[in-house]
């Protein structure tokens, strides 16, 4: 049996109709989606991975017209959300994942396997800075309640309340994730939809109790190995992506003083200096800060693993107040410790807003 929920929006879609289509066997129809979304369908004699489209009933009694899709490589539970349509949309490679759903037969499902799924569920989360799912919360797997303070079901409020922010069209970030491994968000997407999580119900406590170990470990003082400020791993929290991300309190950085370099592109100047939390970034009169506090936005990225890992981008966040102002800042280097990016934004309401960018290839 594979049964899940279908939700839109952070809503339930109620009264909408899954069909169901696995690499062998007959397709099924669900009935009806519950008052909470929720959709059942019985397998008997089917080969995964099975493809799940759910279309049709209402969401807030409003009358619903997007279909949405998902992938089971397993019976159990599917979820069918924005999140797994777009999913579905990378691991596919399908800019229109419902005209690729009418052209299913048993050879395209069998060219999703579960690495696949994998790599498009880490890109997703990587590309639109959803590190509040962590290493716990599946899109496509995890259950979740409809209610305001679910992690999931927040995220989902969040994506839908950034897309209306920026004034971009679902289908448009749909086809940007059928690029698949070449995905990449619109521009400050990511930092928009950041801001409309913290403004959700487990966002707010999440950035009131912060992640990572406050008050724990060793501060890090000096550089590491190849030139990066140092990173002290005992006031870190959780690691995501095989090592790749990890949340961590001001403490864990080494504060440092101005670095600068040229931007490629037009040869001016931008500098970056770091103290005690807040990252400042300058290019000629603009200057940028925000908090690198281990926030669900603020991170590190990070290269290598284990005691060899090095800083590859610092990045903070701040926001002054729910709908108002959002700053961030990054820095970046390359595993030589080579500086090859100094960036900041402030986003403002009305959708404006100021960038200083300096980059190396």
């Amino acid at each position: 049996m594979t049964r899940g929920w279908a939700h839109r929006d952070g809503v339930p879609s109620v009264g909408a109709v899954v069909k169901v289509t696995c690499a062998s066997g007959p397709a099924l129809t669900s009935q009806p989606t519950s008052n909470v979304g929720a959709w059942q369908v019985t397998l008997s004699g089917h080969t995964f991975p099975c493809a799940a489209q759910v279309s049709g009933g209402t969401i807030n009694r409003i009358t619903n017209t997007t279909v949405y899709h998902s992938l089971g490589l397993s019976s159990g539970i599917l979820n069918i959300t924005p999140l797994t349509d777009l999913v579905v949309a990378n691991a596919a490679q399908a800019a229109t994942p419902s005209a690729w759903f009418t052209a299913l037969n048993s050879g395209t499902l069998t060219q999703i396997n579960a690495t696949a799924v994998t790599n498009a569920v880490n890109l997703l989360i990587r590309i639109l800075g959803l590190a509040q799912l962590g290493t716990s919360i599946n899109p496509m797997t995890s259950s979740f309640t409809p209610a305001a303070g679910n992690v999931m079901d927040d995220t989902l409020t969040a994506l839908s309340t950034s897309l209306t922010n920026a004034a971009i069209a679902y289908p448009t970030l749909l086809a940007q994730a059928g690029a698949g491994p070449a995905f990449t968000a619109p521009a400050g997407f990511s930092v928009r939809l950041g801001a409309a999580y913290v403004g959700t119900t487990s966002g707010k406590a999440a950035a009131g109790a912060g992640t990572g170990t406050s008050g724990t470990g060793t501060a890090a003082s000096g550089k590491a190995a190849n030139g990066t400020p140092a990173l002290a791993f005992g006031n870190c929290a959780s690691k995501f992506f095989a090592n790749l991300y990890m949340n961590c309190t001001a403490g864990a950085v080494a504060n440092f003083s101005a670095v600068s370099m040229v931007d490629a592109s037009d040869g001016q100047v931008c500098t970056a200096s770091y103290s005690n939390g807040t990252l400042t970034v300058t290019k000629g009169a603009l200057t940028i800060s925000s908090l690198l506090n281990g926030g669900a936005v603020s991170m590190l990225e990070t290269l290598g693993s284990g005691a060899s890992e090095t800083i590859g981008t610092m990045t903070g966040f701040s926001i002054t107040g729910l709908g108002v102002n959002v700053t961030t800042t990054s820095v970046k280097w390359n595993i030589a410790g080579v500086l090859k990016g100094i960036n900041g934004q402030v986003t403002v309401p009305n959708g404006g807003g100021q960038k200083l960018s300096c980059t190396q290839p």
